[in-house]
C-alpha cells in the first residue's frame, strides 16, 4: 500500500447499529426453495456427500481432488 494510513477512521463498533435489519417474527418469512433443481441427478438423501468450499483453484486441482475420491472407491455425491 501507498500513502499515509488513516489513523483517525472511527472503529467498526460504531457502524454496527446501522447494519442491523429489523427485527421480526420467527417464521414470518415462507420457506424459499430453487423452482428447479439446478442438475438432472438429484441427491439420494440415503447416500453421503462430500461438501467443500473451493475457490480461485486451477482445474488441475478440482481434478485430482475428485479423481483420489473416486479412486478410493467414493461413490457418493461431491459438491464443491
Amino acid at each position: 500500500e501507498v500513502g499515509t494510513p488513516v489513523l483517525t477512521a472511527p472503529m467498526p463498533d460504531e457502524y454496527i447499529p446501522h447494519l442491523l435489519a429489523e427485527k421480526r417474527p420467527m417464521k414470518s418469512r415462507k420457506p424459499y426453495s430453487l423452482p428447479k433443481p439446478l442438475w438432472n441427478v438429484p441427491h439420494v438423501p440415503t447416500n453421503d456427500a462430500i461438501l467443500a468450499l473451493a475457490v480461485n483453484y486451477r482445474i488441475i486441482d478440482y481434478v485430482r481432488f475428485v479423481g483420489t475420491l473416486r479412486r478410493t472407491g467414493y461413490s457418493g455425491d461431491i459438491v464443491l
